[in-house]
């Protein structure tokens, strides 16, 4: 107890010399101060008001132009789809690689089409073999049949040759000179009979061989006539046959078998089905160049018609650039332009619109098929070469006008509808309607309103 009493007095003594130092710094601060005087303010400068930009209305040329940015690319670029949603099963290119006119370059999951075109080809092929076998079997059949009416031919020739009508005028001859001896032995035999021995006489013998020669020429004359009519009934025959042999013969000279035909078209017509749908599983090259863009990996669903593969022509670039649908209006095939090249700063060069997109030119865009929507420049023969990939800024004259009076854009003002400027005359401003004609980023010209000279104020 007794040696903490020294400590207990230090610490009072503390807090009693702490409590002075408080009453005199207190007792500082109720002492009356004495008042300084305020220093005048320094008055603040009002803004200067803005000088407005003055113009004068010149005469001089006015261009209406237009300009847009270009890429120098190959002249010739197919942007490549499939024709059917799916899944990717292979891809077998990669960028930068060449490829030839109808090379595979991709195809979707088609396994199952596969088996049906082998199918569908075997199908095919029996059915061309069968018909090919008919028509053989035809070739042959026509052949003999051919040979068959040649031969008839001949054969009837042969007996129209053989013809036996100077046997039947001989015998009608013969006939006719016997009866013409009968009818004079008759004759002489009358005047004969009535004397006597008439029977013995040389009369009756002379009739008697003239009856027996009549008879033996008129039954050769009955043969030959005879044999003619059979001639003739054989003649009809021949040609009858001739006619079967020719009727037989334009028969087999047509078609065969038209079910075979038919069979060997169905199976076509399968086969064109399946490879049409293959081909829609399918990307192939459409012209020999280099592959310039891959947008699809093994395993990747995709949507049809949507460009994943670009294969390009590099033997010749071109510029192509895709202007605003309000520019291309403006626009039209072989339409001079100027072209500032990134290799060559501060110098133009002279090109030409060679093709502009559907519906504007005869370029693509009109259907999913050709979906080229770009158009297409072209440098003249003297333009320097280009380089693939360069950005270029293209610059098309709608309209230009010489000796025409003319304004910066920033000198007119719009109101209401209206267009105006503040023309400045002796000190004073005043405003004046005028009438634009053609315009660009620089120069406005003025069809009404103003005169060479005149002075106006800017916005």
């Amino acid at each position: 107890m007794l040696a903490t009493r020294p400590v207990r007095a230090l610490a009072s003594l503390r807090l009693v010399v702490l409590a002075a130092a408080l009453l005199l710094s207190a007792g500082c601060t109720i002492l009356p101060t004495v008042r300084e005087e305020e220093p005048t303010p320094t008055p603040v400068p009002a803004p200067p008001i803005p000088q407005k930009p003055t113009y004068v209305v010149q005469r001089g040329v006015v261009e209406q132009t237009l300009s847009f940015s270009g890429r120098v690319g190959p002249s010739v670029e197919h942007e490549l789809f499939f024709r059917q949603d799916g899944r990717v099963s292979r891809v077998y290119v990669q960028n930068g690689d060449t490829v030839a006119f109808g090379q595979l370059l991709a195809e979707l999951d088609n396994a199952d089409l596969y088996q049906q075109i082998e199918q569908a080809q075997l199908e095919l092929d029996a059915a061309q073999s069968a018909l090919a076998a008919a028509r053989e079997a035809t070739a042959y059949t026509l052949k003999r049949a051919e040979i068959a009416l040649e031969i008839q031919r001949l054969n009837l020739t042969k007996l129209e040759s053989q013809s036996n009508r100077a046997d039947v005028t001989i015998a009608l001859a013969n006939l006719e000179s016997a009866e013409a001896e009968r009818k004079a032995a008759q004759r002489a035999y009358d005047q004969r009979a009535s004397q006597p021995g008439a029977e013995a006489s040389g009369q009756a013998l002379a009739l008697e061989r003239a009856t027996i020669n009549y008879t033996i020429v008129k039954a050769n004359y009955d043969k030959v006539l005879a044999a003619s009519k059979q001639r003739e009934i054989d003649l009809e025959i021949e040609r009858k046959r001739l006619e079967l042999a020719e009727l037989d013969f334009a028969h087999l000279a047509t078609e065969v078998d038209p079910g075979l035909s038919k069979a060997v078209a169905r199976a076509e017509l399968s086969l064109d089905r399946l490879e049409g749908h293959f081909s829609a599983t399918v990307i192939t090259a459409t012209l020999a160049g280099q592959v310039t863009s891959v947008g699809i990996y093994e395993g990747r669903t995709v949507d049809a018609y949507n460009p994943v593969i670009v294969v390009s022509d590099d033997s010749e670039l071109e510029i192509s650039a895709d202007p605003s649908s309000t520019q291309k209006e403006q626009l039209t095939e072989g339409m001079p332009v100027t072209v500032s090249l990134p290799s060559f700063p501060g110098e133009v060069f002279a090109g030409e619109i060679v093709k502009l997109p559907y519906p504007y030119g005869s370029g693509g865009g009109s259907s999913v098929e050709d979906p080229d929507t770009r158009t297409h420049i072209q440098l003249s023969a003297d333009a320097p070469a280009l380089e693939a990939g360069d950005l270029v800024r293209v610059q098309v004259t709608l309209e230009r006008k010489e000796d025409v009076l003319w304004l910066p854009p920033a000198a007119i003002q719009r109101f209401s509808g209206r267009r105006f400027v503040l023309v400045e005359e002796q000190g004073r401003q005043r405003s004046v309607d005028v009438r634009v004609g053609i315009e660009s980023a620089e120069r406005v010209e003025i069809l009404e309103g103003l005169e060479e000279g005149q002075v106006v104020v800017g916005q």
